[in-house]
């Protein structure tokens, strides 16, 4: 057989194994993420915020894919939701299969077909968000914060900011709060929103930040300060500490 023809067939031959693998790898990388059509995230975050609209009689604001700078450090929040109960700082999870975690827990579990993985705790990473909407609003501004989950089976989650896209809209509207909102203070904290938003920051600069700040959390180096961290016993035992903010790893 003429040489060029067997190099052809070999570079045709590893050109196909090398689809198969990528495609078998997209395939489980969609079944843990939970993939509709779109990509999960979008699908996820597009369902979430749908309902999301829907709080408050139909008159809730909700701002999408929030940007903002915290300290030199870019933090993406998924939606913002003001209603006359108070704001919302929600992060959606898109992971199928069935999820164990609960408030404490720094590392949380996904089950799916018999595999199992782990993610930093959503509530945590969404107490930060929640820490940098605070200081864009007034103090006496109802703030909260939620973790929605858009697929899998939460059961077995414990913690009460926590739910699925079921009960969502009855969770935001049956929260109960110390005050309500005006129509009119509504439109003005969607506008110090939107003034304070940070552009021109793209997904791959923040994904970049986002794994510096886990090297530097790993290091037990505050992520916010860049200080080290101190070390404390407390009732449940040891976990580390900023000493200049409350950023707290256990």
């Amino acid at each position: 057989m003429d040489t060029w023809l067997i190099l052809l067939i070999v570079v045709a031959t590893v050109a196909v194994v090398a689809a198969i693998a990528a495609a078998v790898k997209n395939s489980a990388k969609k079944e843990r993420r939970g993939t509709h059509g779109r990509t999960a995230g979008e699908s996820g975050e597009a369902a979430v915020s749908s309902v999301l609209k829907e709080c408050d009689s139909g008159t809730a604001i909700v701002i999408d894919n929030y940007m903002v700078l915290e300290e030199g450090q870019s933090r993406q929040i998924d939606h913002i939701c003001i209603c006359s109960n108070g704001v919302f700082v929600i992060e959606t999870k898109n992971f199928a299969g069935t999820i164990y975690g609960n408030e404490n827990m720094r590392m949380w579990q996904q089950y799916i077909r018999g595999k199992k993985y782990e993610f930093y705790s959503p509530v945590k990473q969404n107490l930060t968000h929640l820490y940098c909407i605070k200081k864009l609003l007034p103090k006496n501004v109802p703030l909260y914060q939620y973790v929605v989950f858009a697929y899998g089976d939460i059961s077995h989650v414990s913690a009460e900011n926590v739910t699925d896209i079921f009960s969502l809209r009855q969770t935001i509207d049956g929260q109960k709060s110390f005050r309500t909102l005006s129509p009119e203070e509504k439109l003005s904290l969607n506008e110090q929103l939107l003034a304070a938003r940070a552009d021109g920051i793209s997904d791959h600069m923040h994904i970049m930040e986002i794994k510096t700040s886990q090297i530097l959390v790993e290091n037990n180096i505050c992520p916010r300060c860049r200080i080290p961290l101190e070390r404390r016993t407390g009732e449940d035992g040891v976990y580390y500490a900023c000493p200049h903010c409350k950023f707290v790893k256990k």
